[in-house]
């Protein structure tokens, strides 16, 4: 009986043991495991850098019915707009109005760096409700002028502080072309601003459409 139990003891021990190294086992393999693991990083989320720029004159990103904006260089001492098919676009912005207040433009344009001798030449579309007479204010610091389907409509032209133009054009109802050029002399101060008026109606804020 003695030796009986000796035997019991000896297996229960090797069986015991057997575990314990088993479990030291599974354990170096868990951490070698671990330690040779590729921990994946979470993606990156990429922040877009602001553009610095007033954008009082338009965006740098196209949206519907917007005008396009084309933003040209000219040279220092220009007294007048400038010959655009002479000239290369140095940017563009896009806007639905044209609503500057005699403003101090010291920033420059988002992504442009440029506060004086600039001009800017837009271009769109706009709705005619109704045939008839239609009038066009624009309030500009330097020049400005305006033109309905390519006929000069406002002559503002020169460099002077904020001053109005003003002209009156006969529309048919339906879609008609406008293009507004613009061009700033010395820095800072500038003003484009261009109102309308429909027949029979209040002058207002030209949107384009």
């Amino acid at each position: 009986m003695k030796k009986f139990g000796a035997i019991v003891a000896v297996v229960v021990i090797a069986v015991f043991a057997g575990m314990v190294i088993a479990g030291e086992q599974e354990t170096l393999t868990l951490k070698k495991a671990r330690k040779g693991a590729v921990t994946e990083k979470p993606a990156e989320v990429k922040k877009e850098t602001p553009v610095k720029g007033d954008p009082i004159f338009g965006v740098n990103k196209e949206f519907p019915k917007a005008m396009k904006g084309e933003v040209f260089f000219i040279p220092e001492g220009s007294d007048g707009l400038p010959d655009f098919s002479i000239l290369k676009p140095q940017g563009t912005i896009y806007t639905r109005t044209l609503n500057v207040e005699p403003h101090s433009f010291e920033l420059g344009f988002p992504g442009i760096d440029r506060t004086e001798w600039f001009a800017i030449r837009y271009t769109g579309f706009f709705n005619a409700p109704a045939a008839g007479e239609y009038g066009f204010r624009v309030l500009s610091d330097d020049g400005a002028r305006v033109y309905i389907d390519d006929a000069l409509v406002v002559d503002n032209d020169g460099v002077h502080p904020p001053s109005d133009g003003t002209g009156v054009v006969n529309l048919a109802a339906g879609r008609h072309r406008i293009r507004v050029e613009f061009f700033q002399g010395p820095r800072y101060e500038l003003a484009l601003q261009l109102f309308v008026t429909a027949p029979g109606g209040q002058e207002k804020l030209f949107e384009s459409d």
